[in-house]
């Protein structure tokens, strides 16, 4: 894991429009960004979800080279990152290489550029057994998952695999 000591800039010319994420009021950088990276055509990520034992499992595939932002997380979570990925933390930009195991905080928003094509699973805590409900638990901002999202789903995206 290697720490930022400054910020990331990023251009959006059709927009004409620079987002500058640096330590400060992250998610409201994250929320500027967001708007703007929703006016562009949307990547389909790759998503499974897995539900067993208590515990949500949802896996996003990020391809190299795409700038993302996720949604409000409600709730305390695990992360495992395997890839290159620069994201926002609560201590502020860090680049994940290789694999790494980190905490996530609820009332976080955040944003990352891929370096190389990336896995991300988020564990969620849940007495849920669909993944829509699990989903809700997890967030308000249901609406911005592509699992809800019919237009930018891939065939089986919103299955949820079984143990």
């Amino acid at each position: 894991m290697e720490e930022f000591k400054g910020e990331i800039s990023i251009f959006y010319p059709e927009q004409q429009k620079i987002i500058v994420i640096d330590q400060s009021k992250t998610n409201e950088k994250v929320l500027e960004l967001e708007k703007i990276i929703l006016e562009t055509p949307q990547v389909i990520l790759k998503t499974t979800n897995l539900i067993h034992g208590g515990i949500y499992a949802r896996t996003v595939f990020i391809p190299a080279g795409l700038v993302a932002t996720g949604v409000l997380s409600k709730i305390d979570n695990m992360c495992i990152v395997q890839g290159d990925i620069t994201v926002t933390t609560k201590d502020g930009l860090k680049r994940f290489t290789g694999y790494n195991v980190i905490p996530a905080y609820s009332g976080a928003k955040r944003a990352a550029i891929t370096h190389a094509d990336t896995y991300w699973t988020t564990l969620i805590h849940t007495n849920q057994t669909e993944v829509s409900a699990a989903e809700a638990e997890f967030t308000d901002e249901v609406d911005l998952l592509q699992t809800r999202n019919s237009n930018l789903l891939d065939e089986g995206d919103t299955k949820c695999l079984t143990p």
